[in-house]
């Protein structure tokens, strides 16, 4: 869906609509998993709210400007191409009453000692339509055999499947009361029907479970399936901490492997993953994702910016972002910064850490009213620009 201007398609977003998809999503849990699942890039445009954050890709327009030579620079890592293209999926800002309930356990900090990050490239090929083309069914075959084992299935209760349609290529076990399913991403599901009960005493809403309600669910989900978390040091995650358009708050369970030096444990955290969510309408556990991503072709390790150098950037207009243009992005409003990988598994060509800047949007502030900030998401290339080959300028144009 094209809109020529920014201004009038944000306002083609009403309540009424948005409260509809808030509201649609509670209707059947079979359609509920495919908040979870890779959905075409062709597909209409798709307002996303339910969750407490908006998604609405603009096109990314590269600077074609040559960057600068540095006489010091590694010739021997190949240039990096970043993606061009983000969909067309409502624009990333999270809603919050204030930046400090926006968490997660991100390893990274400001003043760390990283001065180089690897890069990988994405292995997987898309089609026009959105489906991958290359799965590679040995890969995926291994993943679905490692996960039944781990999650205690005996050999002879192992029947592997393969499942194909027009949008995606998996596999899944069945059993009796869940299913497991690898897909060509290689993140693993383990979908409950029904959904599990925990012990009384734990409170694992999807909705307005407090901050130390999670941690403590965490605690018991890390006991009772440290086979399947099978990290030698798992470190728990509580994050997100956003709000949806009614004032409710929402945070996922994760573990990612803290065992290794800081460099491992930002791959980890970014990469390899477990997480547990809940069921939207009961207390209790529907999903377990085993995230497991094809980090096999690695192009090098790159020389990355400080955050000071980033700020620098993104005020000359050097980013990425989804929020249209018709917010104007103020380096006064920036309100939180971390270094993460983009891993849009099925767009991005290339898997590279940036900057993301939360940046507050005043315009939007109490829109869907209980007081509500909307802190929009802008990210800043963290490799050194004269490795870049179209260092980006955001001109905030749609599809």
């Amino acid at each position: 869906m094209k809109k020529e201007d920014l201004s009038d398609a944000l306002n083609l977003i009403d309540d009424d609509l948005i409260e509809e998809t808030d509201a649609a999503r509670k209707i059947n849990k079979k359609y509920k998993l495919m908040r979870y699942i890779r959905v075409s890039v062709a597909a209409c445009l798709v307002v996303a709210i339910g969750i407490g954050s908006i998604f609405l890709f603009p096109e990314l327009k590269p600077n074609q400007q040559d960057p600068q030579i540095n006489p010091n620079k590694n010739t021997n890592l190949p240039m990096l191409t970043i993606s061009e293209n983000f969909g067309t999926m409502g624009f990333e800002a999270y809603m919050a009453h204030d930046i400090s309930e926006l968490v997660n356990a991100n390893p990274w900090y400001d003043g760390c000692d990283i001065t180089i990050l690897p890069v990988y490239k994405n292995t997987l090929n898309v089609d026009k339509i959105g489906k991958i083309t290359n799965a590679d069914n040995e890969k995926m075959n291994s993943l679905i055999l490692d996960i039944t084992k781990r999650y205690g299935l005996k050999e002879n209760e192992i029947v592997i499947t393969k499942d194909s349609n027009a949008y995606t290529d998996s596999l899944f076990v069945k059993a009796e009361n869940f299913e497991i399913r690898v897909d060509p991403e290689l993140t693993a599901t383990i979908e409950f029907d029904p959904a599990v009960s925990l012990p009384a005493e734990y409170n694992f809403t999807y909705y307005n479970s407090s901050y130390e309600d999670m941690l403590t669910a965490a605690e018991y989900f890390k006991s009772e399936y440290s086979s399947l978390i099978n990290f030698k040091k798992p470190q728990t995650n509580i994050t997100r901490g956003d709000y949806n358009i009614y004032d409710q708050q929402s945070y996922s369970i994760e573990f990612f492997d803290s065992s290794g030096d800081l460099t491992e444990d930002i791959i980890n955290y970014n990469f390899n993953r477990v997480t547990f969510t809940s069921d939207d309408t009961e207390d209790k556990l529907w999903l377990i994702n085993v995230y497991e991503p094809d980090l096999s072709v690695k192009i090098g390790n790159y020389p990355i910016i400080t955050v000071d150098e980033a700020e620098k950037l993104l005020k000359k207009g050097i980013f990425i972002t989804s929020v249209p243009s018709c917010y104007e992005m103020n380096i006064e409003n920036v309100r939180k910064v971390e270094l993460v990988y983009r891993n849009t598994y099925w767009m991005d060509k290339i898997y590279m850490p940036y900057y993301k800047f939360y940046i507050e949007i005043p315009e939007l502030e109490n829109r869907f009213g209980h007081g509500l900030k909307h802190y929009g998401a802008y990210y800043v290339p963290a490799v050194e620009s004269e490795y870049i080959s179209n260092m980006p300028m955001y001109y905030g144009s749609f599809n």
